[in-house]
């Protein structure tokens, strides 16, 4: 969709820069995965701990690091087919993480406020009613919908939820990134930043303000390229999210409104500014 022309190369040695590296390199990251998922299949957590993570061997994380390492290297030092699948290398690499609270054998991937709203899906799916009590129920009711859609038990769709979530925010922040930064080698960096763990623990919550939070990138992309390019299809992509606004969490509500507020009353002004920088393409046009 978008094209990311570098003003120039990055000055990596010529023995890292010819590629002969990153096919073995790869190899190495893969068998490094399988390892990691026969681990999470094989695996019998001792009873029920809540410490989850710690029941794993070392070699499981040390494995996941030096994944995200070699992926990090093919990615900033080659192109073509290799950069790819060292793309690939860490969308698997970031699911294993994910999937292990499932693997292991949990009901959900956290406790309390989770638990509780699992429960909410459940009153959803069976009554098509929403609790007077809950005043931002839009990511409840995406639960619910995927639980009798997909006829997952409900704590399946609420594993589902938070992993699909996380993925929307890896994304959102990639298409954002090569949407407005230029340099070949910052949106690499770009792209493997997005894959850190910024939100910790909400990774692994089906909360409403974890979920819809990690929505909020994809949401500017999709505005923003709306602005710059109006038509049917990114409109659309604009619009359906838009209508589950007022049931997301009044921070997220709060957000958007501002955001639109500050294009709507200063539009002009930052077309101005944005005219001045080269490169930087106008906000409203």
């Amino acid at each position: 969709m978008f094209e990311v022309k570098p003003r120039y190369l990055i000055n990596f040695p010529d023995f890292f820069t010819n590629g002969k590296y990153s096919k073995p390199l790869l190899a190495i990251g893969f068998l490094l995965l399988v390892h990691n998922f026969l681990i999470l299949y094989f695996h019998q957590p001792q009873g029920y701990v809540v410490d989850i993570y710690s029941v794993l061997p070392f070699s499981f994380y040390g494995a996941s690091i030096l994944c995200y390492l070699i992926s990090s290297f093919v990615l900033l030092s080659d192109r073509g087919i290799m950069r790819k699948i060292s793309i690939l290398l860490l969308v698997l690499n970031h699911l294993a993480i994910l999937l292990i609270p499932y693997m292991l054998g949990y009901y959900s991937m956290g406790r309390a406020d989770d638990m509780s709203y699992i429960g909410e899906y459940v009153h959803i799916s069976k009554t098509g009613a929403i609790d007077g009590w809950d005043i931002y129920p839009g990511s409840l009711i995406l639960g619910a919908a995927l639980s009798m859609v997909s006829s997952l038990p409900v704590n399946g769709a609420a594993f589902v939820m938070p992993i699909v979530f996380s993925f929307i925010f890896i994304g959102g922040l990639c298409l954002c990134c090569r949407l407005f930064l230029k340099e070949e080698r910052l949106v690499n960096i770009a792209v493997l930043s997005a894959f850190i763990f910024y939100l910790g623990p909400y990774n692994f919550l089906n909360v409403p303000h974890a979920l819809f939070f990690a929505y909020m990138p994809l949401f500017i992309f999709n505005l923003s390229w709306y602005i710059k390019r109006p038509r049917f299809a990114t409109a659309a992509l604009v619009l359906i999210p838009t209508i589950l606004v007022p049931f997301m969490h009044p921070f997220i509500v709060l957000f958007v409104f501002a955001l639109l507020l500050v294009l709507i009353l200063f539009g002009r002004i930052l077309n101005r500014f944005s005219g001045l920088i080269t490169g930087v393409p106008p906000v409203l046009s």
